[in-house]
């Protein structure tokens, strides 16, 4: 009897350790809602990955805070460029070009020449992740600038690479005069400064709450405005700009309530309406209102006090963290973005409700999504994995090593036996 339970326990055991061995090497508790969709891991060891992009050979370029490597087919990895500031926060890869913000400066690398050229400077962010994506458009490169106030007013001083923290505006505007806080700061102004009402807000560049386009000859042009922040874009097959965009915040001295991320198609030109505007409303409307206090326009003289309609109004505010298309035949130019509340990475078809393909576990945290082919290629940047999405009709299922990892537990259980059992006799001698 007490060897059949020895037996037992060890068996147990083994599949204990199986499994550990398993979560350790997949990294992840990815759970699946199709069981046609599994995955494997294309690359790990690169934590504090911010971006990554795959060239025509189906390499990888990918972008960590203080580096560029470039994973070659054969396994080796070359460092194409070091930053010793530690603050690369976008990466694309155009042909044989890189461009990557790094700071608050926008620069092309060539991967042949190993030239490094400064193409937009004092680009006003802070620094931090997300305030800029980057995105090639055909022979151009969009760049999109965040806000970095909430609702148009920044609350107090703040520096950030030696310039006052606070929103440009990237085309000419006029205040209604409201001013906010304890200094009577103005819509588009440093703290403190106060704008009359009808007082014309002068376009510059660069500017926040913006998409530039960069051409092949390097020159920028305003491309769209009046948008909080773009949280991942992508062009579909017909060259249309489809792009999430994250929603004003119940917080601050403006705060907005209940808003929620969005899906827009964006045209060359448009003009959505942030801070006066989000999801096509004005933020006039009872929606936004908090304790029932109406909310009041920063700005008169609108360009449009029609602004578009998105595509798709999300459940929540704030949730979306990256997207992407796809160009698979099934689902061709959906959308595809991660919900980090949710921590479930979803399709939106046809811009209708989305659904569920996968949920990971509350550790994952997805910074950036790319669809090559007929795979999902899915940047987990705090444990430091690329995994790749796949159907398993397409490839060899990732989760068929079990067995593998069960008998190697059952062997490695069988050696922690023994050698304890010859332990126990030596000491009972």
């Amino acid at each position: 009897m007490r060897r059949i339970f020895k037996v037992a326990v060890m068996i147990v055991l083994s599949f204990l350790f199986a499994c550990y061995i398993f979560g350790f090497i997949s990294y992840a508790g990815i759970e699946f809602d199709d069981e046609k969709m599994d995955y494997s891991i294309s690359i790990k060891g690169i934590k504090n990955s911010v971006a990554f992009d795959v060239n025509k050979d189906g390499e990888f370029i990918i972008a960590k805070k203080d580096k560029i490597l470039y994973l070659k087919k054969d396994g080796k990895i070359e460092t194409l460029y070091s930053d010793s500031q530690n603050n690369i926060i976008d990466m694309v890869l155009k042909d044989s070009i890189i461009y990557m913000v790094k700071g608050n400066t926008l620069f092309s690398f060539d991967i042949d020449t190993k030239k490094l050229k400064q193409l937009l400077n004092n680009i006003p962010i802070r620094g931090q992740e997300n305030e800029c994506k980057l995105l090639v458009n055909g022979e151009n490169v969009l760049l999109s600038i965040g806000a970095v106030s909430n609702s148009g007013i920044i609350e107090d001083k703040q520096m950030a690479f030696g310039q006052e923290v606070y929103d440009r505006t990237p085309i000419d505007l006029y205040s209604t005069g409201k001013v906010f806080g304890k200094y009577n700061t103005g819509a588009f102004s440093p703290i403190g400064k106060s704008v009359s009402e009808g007082e014309k807000i002068n376009g510059t560049l660069p500017a926040n709450a913006c998409i530039l386009s960069i051409d092949k000859n390097n020159k920028i042009k305003v491309f769209a405005s009046g948008i909080k922040n773009v949280i991942g874009f992508g062009i579909t097959s017909d060259g249309n700009l489809i792009a999430a965009v994250s929603g004003m915040e119940e917080k601050g001295i403006r705060p907005i309530s209940n808003d929620k991320d969005y899906i827009y198609e964006i045209k060359e030109g448009d003009w959505l309406g942030w801070p006066d505007f989000s999801g096509g409303d004005p933020v006039t409307s009872p929606r936004f209102r908090v304790n029932e206090e109406k909310v009041n326009f920063l700005l008169q003289n609108h360009m449009t006090e029609n602004p578009k309609s998105p595509l798709y109004q999300h459940k929540d505010v704030n949730s979306i963290s990256c997207m992407t298309l796809l160009n698979n035949d099934i689902y061709k130019d959906n959308v595809l973005f991660y919900d980090k509340k949710d921590s479930t990475l979803d399709i939106l078809k046809n811009n209708r409700l989305p659904f569920k393909i996968l949920k990971l576990n509350k550790r994952s945290k997805i910074v950036d999504l790319k669809n090559v082919n007929q795979s999902i290629y899915m940047l987990d940047g705090e444990k430091g994995v690329i995994y790749n999405i796949f159907n398993k009709s397409n490839a060899n299922s990732n989760n068929s090593n079990i067995l593998v990892y069960y008998f190697i537990g059952i062997i490695l259980a069988g050696v922690i036996f023994i050698e304890g059992k010859k332990m126990n006799e030596k000491l009972s001698k």
